[in-house]
Parts: C-alpha cells; sequence; structure tokens
C-alpha cells in the first residue's frame, strides 16, 4: 500500500463580485481542465464580473490519520 500525500491538490474558481468580500470561492476542481470547463461556464453565466483559477493545497485527511496510529499507545 502506498503512503498517501499529506496534501490534496485543487483547483478553485474563483469571483468577484464587487463590495467589500473579494474573491469569492465558486467552485472546486480536482483538474484543471474540470475548472477551466467551470471557468467558462460562470463566465457565460455572471457576466462582465472578474473571474479566476487559483491552485489550493489542504491538508489530506488520510495522511493525518495514518501518521496518527504511530504515535497511539499500544
Amino acid at each position: 500500500m502506498s503512503k498517501p500525500n499529506k496534501y490534496l491538490y485543487l483547483y478553485v474558481v474563483q469571483g468577484n463580485y464587487g463590495g467589500m468580500h473579494g474573491w469569492e470561492d465558486l467552485d472546486e476542481s480536482d483538474t484543471y481542465r474540470e475548472a477551466l470547463y467551470n471557468l467558462h461556464e460562470y463566465r457565460i453565466s455572471s457576466g462582465p464580473a472578474p473571474h479566476r483559477i487559483i491552485q489550493r493545497r489542504e491538508p489530506n485527511p488520510a495522511y493525518f490519520e495514518s501518521r496518527r496510529e504511530l504515535w497511539l499507545p499500544v
């Protein structure tokens, strides 16, 4: 069994609709191609609001569960 990665890498589509909130997360995807498709859909439906794709990494719960088992007393 292979060791799980420490982080999950995600592509996030964000939109800036003005106001004081700034960039808001609209959608998360595992692949860039899927995020690009979602970006095109948001640009068509939202009009002139700016949108972008960012890459984000989040802690992988499976990795930390496997590490916790190593430190538990028997």
